[in-house]
């Protein structure tokens, strides 16, 4: 009876330990995002790689919201299906940039177009990727009860992206009242932590947006959706002087970014066959006139020069450009005056003067020791 009481004793005890050990090592292995108080000792010591924290690196994080807007007829949605696309086919990289996928499945939340209109851009776009994709990208079309769709499906699936096409028509409030948009936003934000995936929001800058920089100011209602989103991305059309294919990518907000990255408008261009966008690796150089008139400096200076040339004042010049292009809205004399100080050419190290080309020379005053002439 003895060895009976001591072996149930020690079995007891072996037991306890097993259990502290698993409980032990349970603890051990818990995230630390688990924890709600961090030192500065928590903070230092977390890894800081970019493939943990990017989905799009090193624009776009993994766990968060983040908006890209433009006008209409620019292409959102046709690139939100090629960034989802790039994600369930598992490429490594998206425009050039590295892209870290996790789990490989994106749900598209599709408020504008339909199953019909969804299927004949995405059969264009399919044919530019190698593998078949079937079960990884999700659609749902019937947004009524999208939180509730959303959470049921994201307890037995987990995603890299959800793509909100468009914010617009799944918010319920007032999209100018501040307390409204961050209400409904912090819903959004809870769900990407939960969940730890990145959700993408397609909205529309405010009317005639395009005839002036991009600006994160220029979303459409209350500025509480700019301040709340991780990154703001700008897609719009090329300068009238480009091609039709050209687009223009900014980054207009990214908190983990240096300011040399954001506002440098990133060169596309959009197959119109394939419906795919590739990136030039080259950043478009335009300004913008006093009336919200926005001219490619390159193009525009090129041909002043080549015309510059053989008259004898700019104004001449302008009158030529004028005749040769037609069809297009010529810049005025003080846009080729202010874009010319902007451009700067090289400066003289002696002087501390813009170094002015010959053709351009018309634009200052030697009377004014170098001044700019009035119009």
């Amino acid at each position: 009876m003895v060895k009976d009481a001591v072996e149930t004793i020690v079995i007891t005890k072996t037991s306890e330990m097993i259990t502290d050990t698993i409980v032990d090592i349970a603890v051990s292995e818990k995230p630390e995002m688990d924890k709600k108080w961090f030192s500065v000792s928590d903070l230092m010591g977390m890894d800081d790689n970019p493939q943990d924290y990017c989905l799009w690196e090193p624009f776009l994080l993994r766990t968060g919201i983040a908006a890209i807007a433009g006008p209409s007829d620019c292409g959102k949605s046709t690139w939100a299906r090629q960034l989802a696309l790039s994600i369930v086919t598992r490429q490594t990289e998206f425009l050039n940039f590295p892209l870290n996928v996790k789990h490989g499945k994106v749900c598209y939340i599709a408020t504008e177009d339909g199953p019909f209109d969804t299927k004949r851009v995405l059969k264009k776009q399919l044919d530019g990727f190698d593998t078949e994709v079937t079960e990884a990208l999700k659609f749902l079309f019937d947004p009524a009860t999208v939180m509730d769709d959303l959470t049921v499906f994201l307890t037995e699936n987990s995603v890299d992206l959800i793509v909100i096409d468009a914010w617009a028509d799944i918010f319920d409030g007032n999209p100018n009242n501040n307390i409204d948009v961050r209400k409904a936003l912090a819903k959004w934000s809870d769900l990407a932590k939960k969940h730890e995936c990145c959700i993408l929001m397609l909205h529309h800058n405010v009317k005639h947006s395009e005839k002036s920089n991009p600006d994160k100011n220029k979303l459409i209602g209350s500025q509480a959706l700019e301040a709340k989103v991780r990154c703001v991305l700008d897609l719009r059309l090329g300068a009238p002087q480009q091609s039709e294919d050209v687009r223009h990518l900014t980054i207009l907000k990214a908190n983990h970014l240096p300011p040399g990255m954001k506002g440098k408008p990133n060169i596309l261009k959009l197959d119109g066959d394939s419906l795919l966008f590739t990136n030039t690796s080259k950043f478009a150089d335009f300004a913008i006139a006093t009336k919200g008139k926005i001219y490619d400096k390159e193009i525009w200076l090129k041909r002043f020069e080549d015309v510059r040339a053989a008259v004898t004042s700019d104004r001449k010049a302008i009158g030529i450009l004028v005749e040769k292009f037609p069809d297009e809205e010529v810049p005025k004399r003080s846009w080729f005056i202010d874009n010319f100080k902007v451009v700067g050419q090289s400066i003289s190290k002696e002087k501390g003067q813009p170094t002015i080309p010959d053709s351009m020379s018309s634009l200052l005053d030697p009377e004014m020791d170098g001044a700019i002439r009035p119009d």
